[in-house]
């Protein structure tokens, strides 16, 4: 195959609800992607519903009905219950799936990723390492099992807001800018804007910081402290 017919092939994991919105973007994004194949593999778990298995559901109505009800997904995703069928020959795969998951799917997927995947975490988390009393970021445990070039795309918001098309921005985070750029096209919107960093593990802690510090002003919001205390304890300053 010359360079020139060469297209990539898109895997997104994870059929909750993040999955669900994100493998529709995806699609949607695909379609007008002319060096991409102009179908998303999306692998879910084997579930039933009212006698009918969940992927066929989704690829005969083109809805998740368990996990995003009433939202109608495109036309160019392939919903399946085979891990390694969804990724056979994946050269760009999607992270939905809660990280705690992870590490049990790389034995898996390793064998059947292209290799020149490249694979992107959404989820956000750091795994504790008691032994080492560390935390250490899922991009490297990827990197490790995986042998690809990695990246991360964290934001604050939720997805209620990308449902409804409120704006908001994400960043993606790499350490080659320009394959940064390339997948900021699978994901971007009119409302959703992404934005391009380098440094993926710097991503990820600040994105982590960034929860614990929303958690802080609701926990200083339920015991109505003056606002001067909560911003002492988001932000601590020593003169």
């Amino acid at each position: 195959m010359s360079a020139s017919s060469f297209k990539e092939r898109v895997t997104v994991l994870g059929g909750g609800t993040i999955g669900s919105v994100i493998v529709d973007i995806v699609a949607n994004n695909v379609r007008r992607l002319h060096t991409y194949i102009p179908k998303v593999s999306w692998w879910i778990f084997h579930e039933i519903i009212n006698g009918e298995k969940l992927s066929d559901i989704i690829n005969n109505k083109h809805e998740n009905v368990k996990y995003l009800p009433g939202k109608q997904l495109s036309n160019l995703i392939d919903a399946v219950t085979d891990i390694e069928e969804a990724c056979e020959n994946c050269t760009t795969l999607i992270l939905c799936i809660p990280p705690k998951y992870i590490p049990r799917i790389l034995p898996t997927i390793s064998q059947y990723l292209s290799p020149t995947c490249k694979v992107v975490n959404v989820c956000k988390d750091l795994l504790y390492l008691p032994n080492d009393a560390r935390l250490q970021p899922y991009s490297e445990i990827l990197k490790t099992h995986l042998q690809s070039e990695i990246l991360v795309l964290h934001g604050c918001f939720e997805v209620k807001n990308i449902l409804n098309n409120d704006r908001v921005v994400a960043t993606l985070g790499c350490e080659n800018l320009s394959t940064g750029h390339k997948i900021k096209q699978l994901f971007e919107t009119d409302s959703f804007s992404i934005e391009v960093a380098k440094g993926v593990s710097l991503v990820e802690l600040t994105s982590v910081l960034s929860t614990i510090c929303g958690l802080c002003g609701g926990f200083a919001d339920a015991l109505d402290v003056d606002e001067n205390v909560k911003v002492n304890r988001m932000y601590p300053c020593k003169y």
